[in-house]
């Protein structure tokens, strides 16, 4: 008799869990702040980086087709190897991020349609470059203007877009109904192409995992626009190196990427676990987040 119950019930939560749906709808009014503390581990090859920040989202407004919606990064930390110069360059890189400030609107279900100011963004963007630049030291081989313009190709509204569909993002989420087995498409901010698949847990947490989604074609133009701004004038060069490597398998790139989500009862993310690996050319990226909602 026990052994029944026990079954009925499995196949019952079994059933429910099949069937569960999830629409995430934060609830907003204009003045509203949530607070979330991120931590941050990346390895990138032999370098390690534990990076903290608590940023601060704000309802600033509420318009006829939803809300305004203000990201304020008010505090950073971060712990690294500051000998390398990669190690020099990210904590300079995040820590420059600081009181950094980006504006989004969003539509009634809180998604995100678009940057409320591109080019007030984009000029804090080019000053933060430009103070990184001036804060390090760099081989004489490698030029700070090459540097500049490479970074600056990728300070486009799209790129900055995509940070608040990536999965470490409070956004990403918002405005989607979550069923088991659904799938969605997002872009990296480098660009890669990803598809992700939702599953809803039996405790109403929500899984989301993300591999790579690109043709041969799709990766060669993603690798040309990663580094053609490093080697300018030489385009073609770069193109036609880039493809015969990818063809001939001596460059490859993948990507994976893992989040779960737990929502509180006013539709808000609490809390955010996310794993993601990238591997290019043998050099192996792994950026671990944790972000919790601060009460």
């Amino acid at each position: 008799m026990m052994k029944k119950f026990l079954l009925t019930g499995t196949l019952l939560l079994v059933a429910l869990t099949i069937g569960a749906q999830i629409k995430v709808a934060p609830k907003m009014q204009k003045g509203m702040k949530k607070t979330y503390e991120v931590e941050s581990i990346s390895v990138i090859g032999q370098q390690d980086m534990k990076m903290t920040m608590e940023t601060q989202i704000e309802v600033k407004d509420a318009t006829a087709e939803g809300y305004v919606v203000e990201s304020a990064v008010k505090a950073t930390k971060v712990e690294t190897d500051t000998t390398s110069i990669v190690g020099r360059m990210s904590a300079l890189t995040v820590n420059l991020t600081k009181d950094l400030v980006t504006s989004y609107v969003t539509d009634k279900n809180g998604q995100v349609l678009r940057l409320q100011d591109y080019e007030k963004s984009k000029k804090e963007a080019e000053n933060l470059i430009g103070k990184l630049l001036e804060s390090v030291q760099l081989p004489d081989m490698i030029s700070k203007d090459m540097i500049a313009k490479t970074a600056l190709a990728n300070v486009s509204e799209e790129t900055m877009m995509n940070n608040v569909r990536m999965s470490n993002s409070p956004f990403a989420l918002n405005g989607k109904t979550i069923s088991n087995g659904m799938t969605d498409e997002f872009n990296t901010k480098e660009g890669i192409k990803m598809k992700r698949t939702y599953t809803v847990n039996a405790d109403g947490s929500i899984q989301a995992s993300s591999q790579m989604n690109m043709s041969q074609e799709d990766i060669i133009q993603t690798l040309i626009n990663m580094t053609s701004g490093m080697f300018p004038g030489q385009g073609d060069t770069v193109k036609d190196q880039i493809t015969q490597m990818v063809k001939s398998g001596m460059l490859k790139l993948s990507a994976t990427d893992n989040a779960t989500y737990t929502l509180g009862k006013d539709g808000w993310v609490e809390s955010i676990t996310s794993e993601t690996v990238t591997e290019c050319m043998g050099q192996r990226t792994s950026i671990t987040t944790k972000a919790k909602l601060k009460k």
